[in-house]
Protein backbone atom coordinates (compact mmCIF):
# COMPACT_ATOMS: atom_id res chain seq x y z
CA UNK A 1 0.00 0.00 0.00
CA UNK A 2 3.29 2.47 0.95
CA UNK A 3 3.91 2.36 -2.69
CA UNK A 4 1.58 2.70 -4.54
CA UNK A 5 0.75 5.54 -2.42
CA UNK A 6 3.84 7.04 -3.33
CA UNK A 7 3.72 5.91 -7.02
CA UNK A 8 0.15 8.04 -7.18
CA UNK A 9 1.72 11.16 -5.58
CA UNK A 10 4.54 10.83 -8.09
CA UNK A 11 2.30 11.14 -11.07
CA UNK A 12 0.29 13.94 -9.19
CA UNK A 13 3.24 15.63 -8.53
CA UNK A 14 4.24 15.26 -12.36
CA UNK A 15 0.84 16.33 -14.02
CA UNK A 16 1.18 19.35 -11.04
CA UNK A 17 4.84 20.37 -12.75
CA UNK A 18 3.11 20.17 -16.33
CA UNK A 19 0.34 22.39 -15.75
CA UNK A 20 2.07 25.25 -17.97
CA UNK A 21 1.51 28.59 -15.66
CA UNK A 22 3.26 31.09 -18.31
CA UNK A 23 1.36 29.98 -21.01
CA UNK A 24 -1.88 30.37 -19.25
CA UNK A 25 -0.94 33.63 -17.34
CA UNK A 26 -0.04 34.80 -21.08
CA UNK A 27 -3.38 34.58 -22.41
CA UNK A 28 -5.48 34.99 -19.65
CA UNK A 29 -4.09 38.28 -18.90
CA UNK A 30 -2.26 39.65 -22.21
CA UNK A 31 -4.41 37.52 -24.78
CA UNK A 32 -0.62 36.42 -26.11
CA UNK A 33 0.88 32.82 -26.52
CA UNK A 34 4.56 33.43 -25.06
CA UNK A 35 5.49 30.54 -26.93
CA UNK A 36 5.85 33.03 -30.18
CA UNK A 37 8.06 35.48 -28.48
CA UNK A 38 10.91 35.78 -26.51
CA UNK A 39 13.16 32.47 -26.00
CA UNK A 40 9.88 30.42 -26.97
CA UNK A 41 9.14 28.31 -23.71
CA UNK A 42 6.80 28.85 -21.17
CA UNK A 43 9.32 29.00 -18.56
CA UNK A 44 8.99 31.95 -15.55
CA UNK A 45 12.27 33.59 -17.12
CA UNK A 46 10.56 33.77 -20.54
CA UNK A 47 7.22 35.25 -18.96
CA UNK A 48 9.04 37.98 -17.06
CA UNK A 49 10.75 39.15 -20.47
CA UNK A 50 7.69 39.10 -22.64
CA UNK A 51 4.54 39.40 -20.11
CA UNK A 52 6.33 42.03 -17.60
CA UNK A 53 7.76 42.36 -14.09
CA UNK A 54 4.71 41.81 -12.23
CA UNK A 55 3.10 38.86 -14.16
CA UNK A 56 6.70 37.22 -15.18
CA UNK A 57 6.55 37.09 -11.31
CA UNK A 58 3.55 35.55 -10.69
CA UNK A 59 4.59 32.85 -13.09
CA UNK A 60 7.87 32.03 -11.26
CA UNK A 61 5.90 32.10 -7.94
CA UNK A 62 3.49 29.33 -9.60
CA UNK A 63 6.10 27.82 -11.21
CA UNK A 64 8.08 27.44 -7.93
CA UNK A 65 5.08 26.36 -6.29
CA UNK A 66 4.69 23.42 -8.14
CA UNK A 67 7.88 21.93 -6.87
CA UNK A 68 7.25 22.79 -3.37
CA UNK A 69 3.71 22.15 -2.48
CA UNK A 70 4.08 18.40 -2.44
CA UNK A 71 7.32 18.16 -0.98
CA UNK A 72 5.90 20.93 1.88
CA UNK A 73 2.67 19.15 3.08
CA UNK A 74 4.50 15.84 2.92
CA UNK A 75 6.84 17.22 5.49
CA UNK A 76 4.19 19.11 7.65
CA UNK A 77 2.48 15.88 7.84
CA UNK A 78 5.98 14.11 8.93
CA UNK A 79 6.43 16.98 11.73
CA UNK A 80 3.20 16.53 13.06
CA UNK A 81 3.93 12.85 13.32
CA UNK A 82 1.10 12.00 10.65
CA UNK A 83 1.68 8.14 9.80
CA UNK A 84 0.50 9.08 6.10
CA UNK A 85 3.34 11.61 6.62
CA UNK A 86 5.96 8.76 6.98
CA UNK A 87 4.39 6.59 4.42
CA UNK A 88 4.90 9.03 1.54
CA UNK A 89 8.32 10.70 2.62
CA UNK A 90 10.39 7.88 4.25
CA UNK A 91 11.27 4.13 2.73
CA UNK A 92 12.35 2.19 6.06
CA UNK A 93 15.36 -0.11 4.74
CA UNK A 94 16.26 -1.10 8.67
CA UNK A 95 16.57 -0.13 12.10
CA UNK A 96 19.54 2.76 10.95
CA UNK A 97 18.27 3.64 7.18
CA UNK A 98 14.95 5.14 6.72
CA UNK A 99 15.67 6.50 2.95
CA UNK A 100 14.01 10.18 2.90
CA UNK A 101 12.17 10.60 -0.63
CA UNK A 102 10.29 13.82 -0.30
CA UNK A 103 13.01 15.12 -3.09
CA UNK A 104 11.56 12.87 -5.75
CA UNK A 105 7.81 14.99 -5.67
CA UNK A 106 10.18 17.57 -6.75
CA UNK A 107 12.06 15.82 -9.60
CA UNK A 108 8.65 14.33 -10.81
CA UNK A 109 7.76 18.26 -10.89
CA UNK A 110 10.66 19.20 -12.61
CA UNK A 111 10.43 16.77 -15.29
CA UNK A 112 6.44 17.44 -15.55
CA UNK A 113 7.71 21.34 -15.98
CA UNK A 114 10.21 20.44 -18.77
CA UNK A 115 7.96 17.86 -20.33
CA UNK A 116 4.45 18.64 -20.03
CA UNK A 117 1.48 16.45 -21.02
CA UNK A 118 -0.64 19.50 -21.56
CA UNK A 119 2.23 20.76 -24.20
CA UNK A 120 3.06 17.83 -25.84
CA UNK A 121 6.16 17.61 -23.79
CA UNK A 122 7.63 20.56 -24.73
CA UNK A 123 8.06 22.77 -21.91
CA UNK A 124 10.16 25.59 -19.99
CA UNK A 125 13.95 24.88 -18.66
CA UNK A 126 13.42 24.08 -14.93
CA UNK A 127 14.85 26.68 -13.38
CA UNK A 128 11.49 27.90 -11.10
CA UNK A 129 10.49 24.71 -10.46
CA UNK A 130 13.48 23.50 -9.15
CA UNK A 131 14.11 25.90 -6.83
CA UNK A 132 10.75 25.83 -5.44
CA UNK A 133 11.73 22.05 -5.13
CA UNK A 134 15.24 23.08 -3.18
CA UNK A 135 13.61 26.03 -1.12
CA UNK A 136 11.27 23.32 -0.08
CA UNK A 137 14.40 20.92 0.95
CA UNK A 138 16.77 23.27 2.11
CA UNK A 139 15.36 27.07 2.05
CA UNK A 140 18.54 28.20 2.92
CA UNK A 141 20.52 27.05 0.46
CA UNK A 142 17.50 27.58 -1.94
CA UNK A 143 17.87 31.16 -1.48
CA UNK A 144 21.71 31.39 -1.76
CA UNK A 145 20.56 30.23 -5.22
CA UNK A 146 18.65 32.95 -6.00
CA UNK A 147 20.97 35.50 -4.66
CA UNK A 148 23.56 33.58 -6.69
CA UNK A 149 21.29 34.16 -9.60
CA UNK A 150 20.75 37.91 -8.99
CA UNK A 151 24.34 39.02 -8.96
CA UNK A 152 25.17 37.35 -11.67
CA UNK A 153 22.02 38.65 -13.06
CA UNK A 154 23.04 42.21 -12.63
CA UNK A 155 26.68 42.17 -13.30
CA UNK A 156 26.17 40.05 -17.15
CA UNK A 157 23.22 40.56 -17.90
CA UNK A 158 22.37 37.31 -19.24
CA UNK A 159 19.48 34.88 -17.40
CA UNK A 160 20.50 31.99 -18.39
CA UNK A 161 24.28 32.36 -16.86
CA UNK A 162 22.35 33.57 -13.43
CA UNK A 163 20.42 29.68 -13.84
CA UNK A 164 23.65 28.19 -14.47
CA UNK A 165 25.28 29.53 -11.32
CA UNK A 166 22.68 29.70 -9.05
CA UNK A 167 22.21 25.90 -9.58
CA UNK A 168 25.46 25.31 -9.61
CA UNK A 169 25.84 26.96 -5.83
CA UNK A 170 23.13 25.20 -5.08
CA UNK A 171 24.69 21.86 -5.84
CA UNK A 172 28.24 22.76 -4.31
CA UNK A 173 26.48 23.88 -0.89
CA UNK A 174 24.42 20.88 -0.47
CA UNK A 175 27.41 18.49 -1.50
CA UNK A 176 29.87 20.71 1.44
CA UNK A 177 27.26 20.87 3.75
CA UNK A 178 26.69 17.24 3.44
CA UNK A 179 30.27 16.65 4.18
CA UNK A 180 31.29 19.06 6.80
CA UNK A 181 28.22 19.88 8.42
CA UNK A 182 25.24 17.51 8.36
CA UNK A 183 26.26 15.63 11.25
CA UNK A 184 24.37 16.60 14.08
CA UNK A 185 21.30 16.28 14.93
CA UNK A 186 19.92 19.72 13.50
CA UNK A 187 20.95 20.65 9.90
CA UNK A 188 21.80 24.35 9.99
CA UNK A 189 20.76 25.36 6.99
CA UNK A 190 17.53 23.28 7.48
CA UNK A 191 18.59 20.36 5.45
CA UNK A 192 17.19 17.15 7.36
CA UNK A 193 20.73 15.16 7.35
CA UNK A 194 20.47 12.07 9.98
CA UNK A 195 23.70 11.73 11.97
CA UNK A 196 23.03 8.44 12.14
CA UNK A 197 23.75 7.31 7.94
CA UNK A 198 24.17 9.70 4.85
CA UNK A 199 22.06 6.81 3.06
CA UNK A 200 19.34 8.24 4.82
CA UNK A 201 19.20 11.06 2.05
CA UNK A 202 21.21 10.00 -0.40
CA UNK A 203 17.56 9.92 -2.76
CA UNK A 204 17.49 13.73 -1.91
CA UNK A 205 20.99 14.48 -2.71
CA UNK A 206 21.05 12.56 -6.02
CA UNK A 207 17.72 13.86 -6.42
CA UNK A 208 19.21 17.53 -6.58
CA UNK A 209 21.89 16.44 -8.68
CA UNK A 210 19.17 15.79 -11.32
CA UNK A 211 17.74 18.89 -10.64
CA UNK A 212 20.73 20.89 -11.61
CA UNK A 213 21.73 18.57 -14.73
CA UNK A 214 17.98 18.82 -16.25
CA UNK A 215 18.96 22.44 -16.06
CA UNK A 216 22.16 22.16 -18.04
CA UNK A 217 20.86 19.92 -20.45
CA UNK A 218 17.57 22.14 -20.82
CA UNK A 219 20.27 25.07 -21.61
CA UNK A 220 22.49 23.69 -23.89
CA UNK A 221 21.92 26.20 -26.64
CA UNK A 222 22.63 28.78 -24.00
CA UNK A 223 25.48 27.60 -23.34
CA UNK A 224 26.54 27.40 -26.57
CA UNK A 225 25.49 31.16 -27.48
CA UNK A 226 27.75 32.45 -23.99
CA UNK A 227 30.84 30.28 -25.38
CA UNK A 228 30.53 32.11 -28.32
CA UNK A 229 29.52 35.03 -27.69
CA UNK A 230 26.22 35.39 -29.18
CA UNK A 231 23.84 34.98 -26.35
CA UNK A 232 21.56 37.39 -26.00
CA UNK A 233 21.38 39.45 -22.29
CA UNK A 234 18.36 39.73 -20.64
CA UNK A 235 15.87 42.92 -21.52
CA UNK A 236 11.87 43.06 -21.66
CA UNK A 237 10.18 43.13 -24.67
CA UNK A 238 8.87 46.92 -25.25
CA UNK A 239 5.62 46.17 -26.88
CA UNK A 240 4.80 43.63 -24.14
CA UNK A 241 5.37 46.29 -21.41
Amino acid sequence: MQYFLIILLLIVSYLLGSIPFGLVIGKVFKKIDIRQHGSKNTGATNAVRVLGFKLGALCFFLDALKGALIIIIVKILMANNVELGYQLGMIRINENINISITALYGLTAVIGHVFPIFLKFKGGKAVATSVGALLALAPVIGLMGILVFYITLKMSGYASLGSLMGASTSLIAIIVYDLFMGKGDYGVLFFEYSKYNWANYSVELISVLLYVLIIFLRHRSNIDKLNKGTESKFEFEDEEN
